[in-house]
């Protein structure tokens, strides 16, 4: 499956990237500068249609949901990206430049409509790169973590919109929930499909608003103050009192991602 996009870069600091990755200063910026928004340009008009978030992993490669495009292959249709933008809305002012993007890349177990599998790689042409500070960093190795651990208290942290598409993301940071006790949430509302054999699930409280379709999921590494991702929301459940995020778990689908990538990282 191949797709044609349109890139577009927010004004950023370019700076080496080195082997460096997942440093980010929240109680300076409250930011990720791997942050990466999506948008689709409306025909013959001047608008841009938020579709969904995603993650810078090298200055080549973004990394998103599968679904986020599923419903949008026409090959007529054209697609933006800004990275590091902290707004929702679509502001031209900000660019500095314009690089074609390659291609889409899934799991060929993909299925539209289903809930696993869900991941897609856009990589970037050969001549074509992004200016970004730093990646996100990627746990290649697969070391065991365990994300349940409540004596070492795992930091996790994704990155929220508001409804209002004026004002800037927050990030939020939400907890994790066992999938026997987030499939009994999901089942109240019928939606424990969403927990497949490649998913994990986050409990998010007291917040209104949700993360979008493709935002990144990191957890602290707390020797190395750098951020890792762990994975890709796929879908969100409100609940009575709580948000439930269903997400792809990024070392589930670690050779398949591995193998599309190593050139480009």
């Amino acid at each position: 499956m191949f797709v044609y996009i349109i890139y577009v870069v927010s004004t950023l600091v370019v700076s080496s990237l080195a082997k460096e990755c997942g440093l980010a200063d929240l109680s300076k910026e409250n930011s990720f500068p791997w942050s990466v928004n999506i948008y689709e340009a409306e025909p013959n008009t001047n608008e841009y249609t938020f579709l969904c978030s995603g993650t810078a992993l090298s200055s080549k490669l973004l990394l998103t949901a599968a679904s986020c495009f599923s419903a949008n292959e026409s090959k007529t249709k054209k697609f933006f990206i800004n990275v590091g933008q902290k707004y929702k809305n679509w502001n031209s002012r900000l660019l500095t430049q314009e690089i074609s993007i390659n291609n889409l890349t899934i799991p060929q177990k993909y299925i539209k409509g289903k809930y696993s599998n869900n991941i897609a790689i856009i990589r970037l042409g050969a001549e074509k790169k992004v200016d970004i500070r730093q990646p996100v960093c990627i746990n290649w190795d697969n070391e065991y973590l365990d994300l349940s651990d409540e004596a070492n208290s795992p930091q996790f942290a994704i990155a929220v919109w508001h409804d209002d598409k004026n004002t800037a993301y927050q990030i939020f940071h939400p907890s994790f929930l066992e999938l026997d006790l987030c499939k009994y949430y999901l089942s109240a509302t019928k939606k424990q499909q969403y927990l497949t054999y490649d998913k994990f699930c986050l409990e998010l409280e007291g917040v209104n608003n949700v993360p979008t379709l493709g935002s990144g999921v990191y957890v602290l590494n707390k020797n190395t103050n750098r951020w890792y991702l762990i994975g890709i929301t796929s879908e969100v459940t409100r609940g009575s009192s709580s948000i439930y995020i269903s997400y792809i778990k990024i070392n589930t689908h670690l050779n398949w991602l591995s193998n599309v990538s190593f050139l480009d990282l």
